[in-house]
């Protein structure tokens, strides 16, 4: 018997595309998780580069949605203190939760 080499979301998936922010004023570090690939990836922006992020999140949206058949949910997070983002994240229609990493349970 051979395997099926259609690609096709996990249950652990579920269709979503995970992006986490990680900023500074110099740069921002966006990791993406999707479900049309088996691992994170990791993209340099410039700090505050607000356009080009949620160009990244369309075009990775776009490429899942043509692999799979259907739009991935988008969800984000990021560290606390861009209040800003929050709200650009959510006019574009993407679920932002904001974690504060001092109050983390995995902390120390």
């Amino acid at each position: 018997m051979q395997a099926s080499t259609a690609v096709t979301p996990t249950i652990s998936h579920c269709g979503k595309l995970f992006v986490a922010i990680g900023q500074s004023q110099k740069t921002w570090l966006v990791t993406l998780y999707s479900p049309d690939r088996e691992r994170m990836s990791r993209h340099k922006l410039d700090g505050g580069d607000h356009p080009e992020l949620l160009a990244l999140i369309d075009r990775t949206g776009a490429r899942v949605a043509e692999t799979l058949g259907s739009a991935p949910r988008v969800m984000s997070c990021y560290g606390a203190g861009s209040f800003w983002l929050h709200r650009l994240l959510e006019a574009a229609g993407i679920p932002s939760f904001v974690f504060d990493a001092a109050s983390c349970c995995c902390a120390p």
